[in-house]
């Protein structure tokens, strides 16, 4: 019974530390297996692993914020030797390609609200291919007269988009910000500036140390599936529990984290704004 056991546990470990894509046909089908796993092992342990797992949660706190610094001397103060995008993730080269075409078109989606086009996939994929990042991708994106158009429209930001703005600022960039601020921009502009100063607080949590990272992220996902799980692709992406946004996130580049706070910014101020 306890080889078994520990067998169970070993599958679910796996299983919840892949890559955050839309749901597979494996993990539809594995599942039912994963609860019933699951039910077998509180089964025999009653309490235990419930205990420790909402132990666990509420051991994730949200870090002191940093003052924003040079983004240039972040990963630089911290002193290693190489960056954390050095860090490579466990797959082939065919599994990288379709890893980097699901990132350009749930980007594509969240940031121009339209899905990628065959041409731009060429483009941007032969980039990727080059060693260009995740966040240079977006900046590029933001900065294109088709965005800059997006930016020009005029009209006013929902009530809803105010007050998003506002504890993202308080909560997770360590700024405050007035709503009449806010109201000086459209949605375009204001989910742009908020995505911005998120990656410039992720440089500097980083260089403070990436268990702080680790933990803002785990903190900030699960704030957004709790709030917006509607408006989340894919199943981690709406799963609430802090613990397994840091097991993901430490598993991962630090660019494929930066991209997962910039598209989940933008998904979510695409239906409130």
């Amino acid at each position: 019974m306890k080889s078994h056991l520990f067998f169970s546990i070993a599958i679910i470990c796996w299983l919840s530390m892949r890559p955050i894509q839309a749901e597979t046909a494996v993990e539809k089908y594995t599942r039912p297996i994963i609860s019933f796993i699951t039910e077998t092992i509180n089964n025999y342990f009653p309490g235990t692993f419930a205990e420790k797992e909402n132990s666990e949660e509420e051991e994730i706190l949200l870090p002191k914020i940093p003052e924003i610094k040079d983004k240039a001397m972040a990963i630089q103060e911290r002193g290693d030797s190489k960056s954390p995008d050095d860090v490579a993730l466990n797959a082939k080269s065919e599994e990288v390609e379709k890893y980097n075409y699901l990132f350009l078109a749930d980007l594509f989606l969240a940031v121009k609200n339209r899905e990628i086009r065959e041409e731009e996939v060429a483009s941007w994929m032969n980039v990727l291919g080059q060693k260009g990042t995740r966040e240079g991708i977006y900046r590029a994106l933001v900065l294109d007269s088709e965005y800059r158009g997006l930016e020009q429209i005029k009209g006013p930001v929902s009530t809803g988009a105010i007050e998003f703005t506002q504890d993202i600022f308080g909560k997770f960039l360590n700024m405050e910000v007035s709503s009449d601020a806010i109201s000086q921009f459209n949605g375009h502009t204001v989910k742009r500036i908020v995505t911005e100063n998120a990656l410039e607080v992720i440089d500097a949590l980083y260089a403070q140390s990436p268990d702080d990272f680790y933990n803002w992220y785990a903190v900030f996902s699960s704030d957004l599936a709790k709030a917006f799980a509607d408006n989340m692709q894919g199943e981690i992406r709406k799963n609430s529990s802090k613990r397994i946004h840091r097991e993901w996130v430490k598993e991962v580049p630090l660019q494929h984290a930066k991209a997962e706070v910039i598209i989940k910014l933008h998904m979510i101020y695409n239906k409130i704004m």
